[in-house]
């Protein structure tokens, strides 16, 4: 009994002193490469760790590129700060930190999520470097197609940042294709489509939502953005009609009646919900503000 019982203590003392010698590696190589504990805004150009080349990084034992790659994400997020408080333009350092993170740990998800925002602001929010910021996106994304909230997120650039809302809402319709997509991300991808004004896709991912939804308050929501869409349509006829109004009285209508008195309407024109439209004072027909599908985007 003796014997095992001893070999047993040696055993974990030497898995503490592995442990231990691990970790003191991991600073060691931490400390090599961010020599400053507290980075200042004026970072040299270089991040850290970028003389290490990709097979020097493989190489490297999981623990220890877990910490390089937190140690990294943490001079990025120290680096912002610091030049966010003392009030310097740009952040041209922001993109090579967080890529070097995520060289150390390509699963280390804050930085593949965070760092893009802060990367695709505009100065002096951010970095100004969309494309930089969707190409990190690009890439988690293509490694991990469940991430749902990553899809989201980088919809949301390419309609904000990027310029290209057409993008965006494809990005999000192809995510809530997948088998396991979750119902809300089917619905943001519907609502997505109908803002770029591509209302028949939109229609059809809102019906499937329908038939899909197992509650009662998805159904009532889908139900509702499906009438919103056919608020939208009747507004584009509306539109129309005022502009034919327009052509031959040379203004705008002072209200729905001059409409119906020049016969191009039987009577004031109700949205799906039975309120009223509203006629702007430039003839723009719209959704009233107390109708129930008032709120969605007029694209």
């Amino acid at each position: 009994m003796q014997g095992p019982r001893r070999a047993g203590i040696r055993g974990a003392g030497a898995g503490r002193l592995a442990s231990a010698g691990l970790s003191l590696l991991c600073l060691g190589m931490a400390a090599r490469i961010a020599p400053a504990a507290r980075p200042g805004p004026e970072l040299a150009a270089r991040p850290p760790g970028a003389r290490l080349s990709d097979a020097g990084i493989s190489a490297l034992p999981t623990g220890v590129r877990r910490v390089l790659a937190d140690t990294s994400w943490l001079l990025a997020v120290q680096y912002y700060g610091n030049r966010r408080l003392a009030g310097l333009p740009g952040f041209p350092n922001l993109g090579a930190l967080i890529e070097q993170a995520l060289r150390f740990d390509p699963g280390l998800r804050p930085a593949a999520l965070v760092g893009p925002l802060l990367l695709a602001e505009p100065s002096p929010l951010g970095a100004g470097e969309p494309g930089r910021a969707d190409a990190i996106l690009a890439d988690w994304v293509r490694r991990r197609p469940g991430d749902y909230d990553a899809a989201l997120v980088r919809s949301l650039l390419h309609t904000w940042h990027l310029q290209d809302p057409e993008t965006g809402a494809a990005l999000l319709e192809a995510a809530s294709a997948r088998d396991d997509a979750p119902p809300w991300l089917l619905a943001v991808a519907a609502r997505s489509l109908a803002g770029v004004g591509a209302r028949a896709t939109a229609r059809n991912l809102w019906r499937v939502l329908l038939e899909r939804a197992d509650d009662g308050r998805t159904r009532s929501n889908a139900r509702t953005h499906l009438l919103q869409l056919d608020a939208l349509d009747r507004l584009d006829e509306l539109d129309s009609t005022v502009r034919v109004y327009e052509r031959r009285s040379g203004h705008p209508p002072r209200g729905w009646e001059d409409l119906v008195n020049a016969g191009l309407l039987a009577a004031r024109p109700v949205d799906p919900a039975g309120v009223p439209f509203v006629l702007g004072r430039a003839g723009v027909p719209g959704i009233a503000p107390e109708s129930p599908l008032a709120g969605y985007p007029r694209r």
